[in-house]
């Protein structure tokens, strides 16, 4: 590398300064050895050796290549003739360390300046190359043109930035522009335009380089571009690529707008949406006529891709999903959906420990219809089937047509019982005759197989496959229903078993709370507690998710409630924070509930305020009946808090009837947090919902030191989890 200044330094400066030297003559590759001389010449990597001022000796055809020039030029070429001063002076300093220190670098990268005028981005090796005495005389390394992983990097993390902006529901107009300046981040000298499809023509939606009197043409006459030859070919969805605005007849009047822009090719790109409507088109213009490469059509298609996703966001997303996701003949969820949403809330139930159970449903003498009164016929009493079905699902239960005339019931907590109660109205709802057609009835039976998911980690297809198993069984035994036999008596004898326990826990006080603290993370200090409810059991502690159901559905939930409130407030009572309480939907509809709770605070001697009442979404859909029993709650100056907010119900339209103080965001939001999880948008989003709603946000299930530093990070003021500390009896706490 060459030293500015002029003269030879001094000889005490020899080992801290490069020293001035002449190149090297020749333009081959060392002599020493022909077989490391053919390997060398052969890599696909470059090769090269420069004398001390930074001027090429050594070199083989990679390195030319890489720069564009042939061998002949590049030997005695100086860096500072391919790079831009900046990065000359930044290539001085780093050659300049290595001839201090003798020390190598194996990396860094740096632009040079190609022979065709382009920036192509290199990375390098650094080497100290010594003479037979030991001095100095050189250095070598390898070079690599890394331009399309760097500008393929670049335009990654630009569309995953538009992405996230585009879940944020960010203005599609910014959106838009953004799509534009990705490209123009790529590709400097061309400029671009997304025009949209409107009724009254190419609506220009966002321009990025343009002239203003070229923009101005494109604004002013939405209906006159669809006449130019060449968008309409795009709005048929072909691609348009003009080398020379002069020579196409296709431009037509878009010619006029090309000349007013100073550009000399036009591109034009299609924005096709899932359903192969055209939604729009973009339109990229060089300033020097030429056809696209490989590489740049790539970035064109990827941002007509990520302009589709903000459109349809924008404009058709629930459309899209709706017709994607159900039936369309009975607007049920279909398969895929139906599987996609028993995944999650399998998942759900399996973290909350309820049993989830599905129904696979086949109607019987269906064929006959389809038969004697057509295809017609069979949708009337395929819809018929389905009123019926939704009249008697439970809040919270799933269903979907999987095809033909089976359908699929989800319920995310379902014990025996519960099933029978839940299959017998079914039955009893299908019993009526269906009117297929004008003056014909029919009578059709349906058969139901049972399955519940109480393994760890079985999947949904297994559960699908065990539903269709037992509805078989029903068939082929004529019976109306039939649980998966495997499993049939065990359940029913362990949820009668685990109902006596849960009664005995009662009536002789043994039912015991655990708690878990929730930390303020700004104040590193423990502002409250989440009373959790704990039986013993014959063979151990017996978990909250396989006893509250049976509560709930043998009628001992509000007696579970009262006595797990009554111990937490005798409990905590020398506490100065504030102590939650979970309180089950039953609870809420009992109209006394407010009076037992207000008893409860003046036993125990504590203020209202201290207490947190948590609900689950499931009480949403019921918001008319419980509302009156939540308000009288606040009114007494209890705090209510909406639990696993987010998991199922979560709407503003059912937050703006309810006197919600506390939002305890769902735990399968934490999952993945500080790993660049998709979760970590939409818990900044939730977040940003409680601020703007004036309520405390909680984030829960915090398992891992990565999701508690990422909350710290994003401006979470209140945190629960494992991470922070295990639920745990009262007297074993340290809130200190």
């Amino acid at each position: 590398m060459e030293k500015r200044g002029t003269g030879k330094p001094s000889q005490g400066s020899r080992e801290r300064t490069i020293r001035y030297q002449s190149a090297r003559p020749g333009s081959g590759l060392p002599a020493g050895d022909a077989s490391l001389r053919n390997v060398i010449e052969h890599l696909q990597d470059g090769y090269y050796e420069v004398d001390l001022r930074g001027t090429f000796c050594v070199l083989n055809d990679a390195t030319c290549r890489i720069h564009g020039y042939p061998r002949e030029r590049l030997i005695g070429m100086n860096n500072r003739e391919y790079t831009r001063p900046a990065v000359a002076r930044e290539m001085y300093r780093i050659f300049n360390r290595v001839y201090r220190t003798g020390e190598p670098v194996e990396v860094f990268n740096y632009e040079i300046m190609h022979a065709d005028g382009s920036t192509r981005i290199v990375d390098t090796s650094v080497h100290l190359v010594r003479d037979a005495r030991g001095e100095p005389c050189g250095f070598r390394g390898i070079l690599r043109d890394v331009t399309e992983q760097k500008h393929n990097e670049a335009y990654e993390r630009a569309r995953n930035r538009l992405l996230e902006r585009i879940a944020r529901n960010a203005p599609l107009d910014e959106t838009l522009s953004m799509v534009l300046a990705s490209l123009e981040a790529q590709m400097p000298d061309a400029t671009g335009a997304l025009l949209l499809m409107r009724e009254t023509g190419l609506e220009c939606a966002a321009t990025r380089g343009m002239r203003p009197a070229a923009r101005r043409r494109l604004e002013e006459s939405p209906a006159a571009l669809l006449e130019c030859p060449c968008l309409q070919a795009a709005c048929n969805g072909e691609r348009v690529v003009v080398e020379s605005i002069d020579a196409d007849p296709r431009l037509g009047a878009y010619r006029e707008v090309a000349r007013a822009d100073g550009v000399d090719a036009v591109w034009i790109e299609p924005v096709v949406s899932a359903e192969d409507e055209v939604l729009g088109v973009l339109v990229l213009c060089p300033r020097v006529g030429r056809a696209p490469s490989a590489r740049e059509l790539g970035w064109l298609q990827s941002a007509t891709a990520t302009a589709e996703i903000a459109l349809s966001h924008q404009r058709i997303t629930g459309k899209l999903a709706y017709l994607s996701q159900h039936d369309a003949l009975t607007g049920l969820l279909n398969r895929r959906s139906f599987m996609d949403e028993a995944e999650r809330l399998i998942a759900l139930a399996r973290r909350k420990g309820w049993t989830p159970g599905l129904l696979y449903l086949d109607l019987d003498q269906f064929k006959p219809v389809n038969d004697s009164w057509g295809h017609h016929a069979g949708d009337r009493l395929l819809q018929g089937v389905t009123r019926r079905l939704r009249r008697v699902l439970r809040k919270g239960d799933t269903l979907a047509r999987l095809g033909g005339d089976e359908f699929a019931l989800l319920a995310p907590e379902l014990h025996t019982d519960a099933a029978r109660h839940l299959v017998g109205r079914i039955v009893e709802a299908l019993r009526r005759p269906f009117e297929v057609a004008r003056d014909a009835s029919v009578h059709i039976g349906v058969s139901i197989g049972i399955a519940f998911a109480d393994e760890p980690g079985i999947s949904t297809d297994t559960l699908l496959a065990r539903a269709d198993a037992a509805m078989y069984q029903a068939k082929t035994g004529r019976s109306a229903w039939a649980f998966y036999e495997p499993e049939r008596h065990r359940l029913a004898e362990e949820t009668l078993a685990l109902e006596e326990q849960l009664r005995r826990a009662l009536r002789d006080g043994r039912i015991g709370v655990h708690y878990q603290p929730v930390r303020d993370l700004p104040a590193g200090k423990w502002r409250g507690v989440e009373a959790l409810a704990r039986m013993p059991g014959t063979a151990g502690p017996v978990a909250p998710g396989r006893f509250v159901p049976v509560a709930e559905g043998q009628g001992l939930v509000e007696e579970l409630d009262a006595r797990v409130l009554s111990l937490a407030l005798s409990e905590t009572r020398d506490w100065d924070g504030w102590i939650s309480v979970n309180v089950s939907p039953h609870s809420l509809r009992n109209p006394a509930w407010p009076g037992i709770v207000e008893r409860a605070l003046e036993r125990h001697g504590r203020a209202p305020a201290a207490l947190v009442l948590e609900v689950t979404e499931r009480v949403l859909p019921d918001l008319e009946q419980v509302a009156p029993t939540l308000e009288a709650l606040a009114d007494l100056g209890a705090r209510i808090a909406l639990d696993d907010f987010g998991a199922g119900y979560s709407s503003l339209r059912y937050l703006r009837g309810l006197s919600i103080g506390v939002l305890k965001v769902d735990a399968s939001f934490s999952e993945g947090l500080g790993t660049g999880s998709p979760n970590e948008p939409l818990l900044r989003g939730l977040f940003g919902l409680a601020r703007s709603l004036g309520v405390h946000a909680v984030a829960q299930g915090i398992e891992s030191e990565d999701a508690l530093r990422w909350l710290e990070r994003n401006g979470c003021l209140l945190a629960q989890g494992r991470a922070l500390a295990r639920p745990a009896p009262w007297s074993e706490l340290d809130l200190s």
